[in-house]
Order: structure tokens, then sequence, then C-alpha cells
């Protein structure tokens, strides 16, 4: 009783205090890894900075197992709340701007947002509790059992908990892309375990226990976990750009006719915002272009399904209600538009050329709130009072043929969506078009991050990534992770721009995320060991 009173003595505010900041740095490690910094290095120390943090709550906490998990909670929330802190501080302003919140309010209101992205960190420093303790009764204390545990839960919760802004520390490798060519064969969580591991290892050769030849070994082994996927991801990128040099060229024309929130609303100038957009890429039509790409929604009126004959599955002719025959322009549109069926609404993009609708793709992954009411279908009590917003469209998402070829649409930020963009590759599209409104993010950093975390599929898909952005950033990706073509943000531009076209199917597209799935074995396995060792009879 004694021992256990001066274990809970010992644990004190000021512990507590130490092991949530070393948490947040961490967090802010991470956070650094992101655009505009790309301080990919620095990410490198996040994991390690956590797991420091744990282990300070681990040591205080001996004798003492009945709060431990809810601080570890803490811990974890402490990082996810500095990492979203360092990642997504334009929300502030977007708030400020756009909603007309004062300062104390809008940051109120964006650490609401914090807290939520907040989710993947907690839940797995508190995974990462679990697991030490469940290895612990197996094999008994032993060195690195926390570390090793905390790579095991911090893959499976960054794969499995849902954010609006995904953000996770394989993101923050897109500014290495020797290092980010490895996601072509097991996705961002392959990326996050060799980022972990090579993190925890180096903590554990630095200030470890045990023999100082044992630690230099570990540190080797940190070490190689970068370098060894480094190289080979260099020579990767050689052989991809050799690759992609000889096929087939596409000439793409983006149109970015750079349209602000206030007047997006304004429907008095909708006729003259069309009239520009036609100019901008007719300019394009006349220098010569495959197929010419619109941002979303950048038809301002809303189009009738069923009088345009709008349907993924039924494409056909329609009246010539967009005007395109009337500009006679000698390239295929793809653009984004409001579509209304009889009850429902969908955000689309839409392939026309002077005659027909070449094809449609409705938008699957909606905004929570802003575009979709989240658990609509569970609330029944709000269904006399709120609409439920747009609906969504089939859950594998689309392509579409045109120009000879199969555009795999990525409607907003589902080019930020990992997992919907592997469903789109069930469509076998040569290429990935992106039509995006960031208009609603201001003069902030968020059109540069979402530009940066969208040169992940690229890599994963071996695709080249086209985005066509109202405001910017809109640009041309190459298969390899490189921006080819960047536009500014809130400039009226063109780009007309050469992509590379390929059928080439990555170990990812294949297989999909085998290392989460490899993870979850881990568990599972561990689990059912120790169920077994407790159903055991006592002898």
């Amino acid at each position: 009783m004694t021992e256990l009173a001066t274990s809970a003595a010992s644990f004190t505010r000021p512990v507590m205090a130490r092991a949530c900041a070393c948490a947040a740095l961490g967090g802010v490690a991470i956070g650094m890894g992101g655009a505009p910094y790309e301080a990919f290095a620095i990410a490198w120390m996040g994991p390690a900075l956590i797991v420091l943090g744990l282990r300070a709550l681990r040591d205080a906490a001996r004798g003492d197992e009945r709060k431990s998990l809810r601080r570890a909670a803490l811990v974890g929330l402490s990082a996810g709340l500095a990492s979203n802190a360092t990642t997504c501080a334009w929300v502030v302003d977007l708030l400020r701007t756009y909603a007309y919140m004062p300062a104390p309010i809008a940051w109120l209101v964006a650490s609401l947002l914090f807290l939520a992205q907040s989710l993947p960190f907690v839940l797995g420093a508190m995974l990462a509790w679990a697991i030490e303790r469940l290895l612990r009764e197996l094999v008994g204390p032993r060195p690195a059992t926390l570390e090793l545990a905390f790579v095991l839960a911090t893959g499976i919760a960054s794969a499995s908990a849902p954010m609006i802004f995904p953000w996770r520390i394989g993101n923050s490798q897109t500014g290495l892309l020797a290092l980010a060519q490895i996601v072509e064969l097991g996705g961002l969580p392959l990326l996050d375990l060799v980022l972990g591991l090579a993190s925890v290892l180096a903590l554990i050769a630095l200030l470890g226990p045990g023999h100082a030849r044992a630690r230099v070994l570990v540190g080797v082994a940190a070490v190689a976990l970068l370098a060894v996927p480094s190289a080979w991801g260099a020579h990767r990128l050689d052989e991809v750009r050799a690759e992609r040099a000889r096929r087939a060229p596409l000439v793409v024309g983006l149109v970015q006719h750079d349209f602000d929130v206030p007047e997006r609303f304004d429907a008095s100038q909708w006729e003259a915002q069309l009239a520009i957009t036609w100019s901008l890429a007719r300019s394009l039509d006349e220098q010569g272009v495959d197929v010419l790409l619109w941002p979303e929604s950048s038809y301002p009126w809303g189009l009738r399904r069923l009088q345009l004959g709008l349907s993924p599955r039924s494409p056909g002719a329609y009246p010539d209600e967009i005007g395109l025959s009337t500009q006679r322009l000698r390239a295929p549109i793809v653009l984004g538009a409001m579509t209304r069926g009889d009850d429902d609404v969908y955000n689309s993009v839409i392939a026309i050329d002077a005659a027909h609708v070449l094809g449609v793709v409705d938008k699957t992954r909606l905004m929570p709130f802003s575009e979709r009411i989240p658990l609509w279908e569970l609330v029944p009590f709000l269904h006399g009072v709120l609409r439920p917003g747009l609906t969504p469209g089939p859950r594998e998402g689309g392509a579409i043929d045109v120009a000879g070829q199969r555009l795999g649409i990525l409607n907003c930020y589902e080019d930020l969506m990992a997992d919907h963009v592997w469903r789109v590759m069930s469509h076998r599209p040569t290429v990935l078009s992106n039509h995006t409104n960031d208009a609603w993010f201001g003069r902030t950093r968020a059109p540069g991050l979402h530009h940066f975390l969208a040169r992940m599929r690229a890599i994963e898909t071996r695709r080249d990534l086209v985005r066509t952005v109202n405001t910017g950033v809109s640009g041309v990706v190459s298969s390899t992770g490189e921006t080819l073509v960047r536009t500014g943000v809130f400039e009226r531009t063109t780009v007309r721009a050469i992509v590379r076209p390929s059928d080439e199917l990555t170990p990812w597209v294949r297989y999909g995320d085998l290392t989460t799935a490899g993870l979850w074995g881990v568990v599972l396995a561990l689990l059912t060991r120790w169920l077994r060792a407790r159903a055991r009879p006592r002898a």
C-alpha cells in the first residue's frame, strides 16, 4: 500500500506537463513537413518525441494503472493539436475572412477542428499504451516494447481514423521525392511505417538502455531504414522519368478563371463570368490542345440532368444549353457544374463536345456540413427542418473517356483521399484530373498545402495528375510526384501543358493497403496469444 502511494505521488502535474510538452513538440515536427515549410528532416523527429512523452508517462505511473490510458490519450491529444495547428493554422484566417468571426472566436472554432483532426494521434497513443501492456504480459519487461507498440499503433490509427483534411507523417515526405517513391509499393501506410521505425530506433540508439555496441547496431538500422528506400527511390525516379518520356503526349489546356467567393454568389455577374471563362478557353483552343479542363462548379448555373441526358451510364445528345457549339471550339471540355435531378443535387464533372455529353462523374466524398450533413440518415428529427445537402455519387468514383484517353475524375478535395483514388483506379484511368474550387481558402497557405498533399496520388498510381483550380494552385504533377507546371493563387491565367498517359498498375493499385492489414494481423496475433495464455489452467 505504501509503495502504491509513493508511486502515485511521484506522478505529479509537472510530469504530465513534460510528457504533453514533449508530445506537442513531436506534433509540431510532423506538421513542419508540410507546405510551405517542407522540412521533411524535422518531421523524422516527430515519432521519437511523442514516444519520449509516453516514456515519461510510463516511468512516472508505475504501480498506478487506473488513469494511465486517459493520460496516454492526453499525450496523443497534445501531439495532434500541435501538428494540426502547425499544418492548418490557415483555418483561422478562413473563418475571419468568410465567416466574419472575431479572432478569439475564430481560434476557438479552429481549435474544435484541430481537436477532431487529432483523433488518429489520440487513438494511436491509447492503442500503443494497450499494446505495450499486452507485450509486457506476454514477454515480461523488455527494452523497446513501448517504441514498437507505438509504431504498430500509430500505423493502424493513421489509416483507420477518419479525418476531414488527412495529415500524417508520410505526407511530410513529399518534399523528399527519393524516399516518397516507396508509396507505389504500399501507399502512405508503408512510408508511415518506415519513418516511425527509423525514428524510434534512432531514439533507442541515443537514449536506450543496453550495451553501447548494441545501440550502435540499432542506430545503423535506423539509418538504413531511410537510406535504402531513398537509394531505391532515386533509381526508380530515373526509371519512371525515362518510361514517361517514351509515352505518347496528351496536350491539356487548364483554365484558372479566378472568381472569389463573393463574385461566385452574385448571380448578376454569372453571365460576365462565363464570358471570361469562354475567352480563356478560346485562347487555349487557338494554341492547339487535345482537351480543355475547367475547375469545379465553373458553369455558374445548375444543369438539369434529364434535359441534358446526364447519366454516368448513358451519355448522349443534349440541347445546347451550355453554348459550346456557338463558341466553335475544337477541343472537348471537361467542366464542373451542379446538376439537378427530381429531388437531388449533385456536384458533377461533365465532359462535352459540340453536340454530345461524353460522360459525367458525380462527387463522392462530400465536404461535411458545407455539402452534406454528416449522419443525416441517423437524425430523422432534422429531416423536417434542414435539407441533407448534396447527393453523393457512387462510392467507387468514376472516369470519363475523352480525347482518346480515360480521365480519372477527382472532384475538389477527393485528390487528398488515397482510399478514394484507389477505387477510382479500378476504372483504369490513364490520367488523373482534379477539378477544384479553393477560393474558400482565400490568400492562405491552404491552396499550396492542397497541391503539396495531392502530389502523393501521382506517385501511388504512377499517373500524371492535372489540377485545374478556380483561384489556384493549378498545375501538372508528373507520375514521379514532381510539379511540372504550377500557377500562383488569385491570378487569372491559363496553362497549356503536355501530360503522358499511362496504363501501368503499381503494386499499391493492384493490391491496396497491405501494410495496415499486416499491422492489424500482428496485433490480432498478439491478442490471440494473450487470450490463450489467460485461458490456460493455473497450476
